[in-house]
């Protein structure tokens, strides 16, 4: 069993549930999303190593981890509707498309760069 690393702590996405945190296994680096409360050890998807929850927990998120979260989101929904939109057959317009191209590659490299300044948490 191996300490498992909590990063992102932050309210749920709809505003009303719980508080989650990204469990990430030291073994693999395979990362989940689960609820920030109420578990002491989990099984890692990627690996199958059992991951425990430290004692000391994670910080709340800070004003700028908050903001590089809401962007990722906002990412990868436009991404997951381009994809949709640039299937054979979708009948949808190209310059659209191509437009919410451009606005996901902005979105990653500002994701990018943040991260880059970023202390690593291994």
């Amino acid at each position: 069993m191996t300490n498992a690393i909590l990063k992102y702590r932050r309210p749920h996405a709809d505003g009303y549930g719980p508080e989650v945190v990204d469990v990430v296994c030291a073994a693999c680096s395979e990362t989940r999303t689960v609820a920030y409360s109420g578990w002491s050890t989990i099984v890692c998807g990627g690996c199958g190593q059992e991951l425990h929850r430290p004692d000391q927990g994670l910080p709340a998120v800070s004003d700028g981890d908050a903001l590089s979260i809401k962007v990722r989101v906002i990412r990868d929904g436009m991404k997951g509707d381009h994809d949709a939109m640039t299937e054979p057959n979708s009948g949808e317009d190209d310059v659209y498309a191509s437009r919410l191209n451009m606005w996901i590659r902005l979105l990653s490299d500002a994701i990018e760069k943040y991260d880059e300044n970023q202390p690593k948490p291994f």
